[in-house]
């Protein structure tokens, strides 16, 4: 089982060595990372009897509110990713918000793509 709980919310903002926001970084790119890096294993795992493969990607509700709210939200480009959202009341939750969205969008394609072949819930 994994359980990946990863959490980040107030600071100010910042950028990394390629321009990713650390909010962004943080609560989703070294998740995915992470889960991917994995996932040969707990497929391979899954495949034996009486396995119990679980994947615990642990978001919030903070992407039905704010910017990630916004249906036309896409993630195409770096600058995408980067949203300082100065210009809303409390710009570190619309960051988090935005980046539990991924990680959301993330967690239920991946569950389409493996539930169709192998038994890793």
């Amino acid at each position: 089982m994994i359980v990946n709980n990863a959490a980040f919310l107030t600071g100010p903002y910042n950028t990394d060595q390629d321009g990713v926001s650390e909010v962004v970084m943080i609560n989703h790119i070294s998740t995915f990372l992470f889960t991917q890096t994995l996932l040969p294993l707990m497929i391979e795992t899954s495949k034996e009897p009486d396995s119990d493969v679980r994947l615990v990607n642990v978001a919030s509700d903070a992407h039905l509110d704010g910017p990630a709210a916004n249906p036309g939200i896409r993630f195409k480009s770096i600058e995408d990713f980067n949203g300082e959202y100065k210009d809303v009341f409390w710009p570190d939750a619309a960051r988090y918000g935005v980046s539990k969205l991924m990680m959301v969008t993330y967690t239920t394609e991946l569950q389409r793509r493996l539930s169709a072949k192998f038994r890793v819930l």
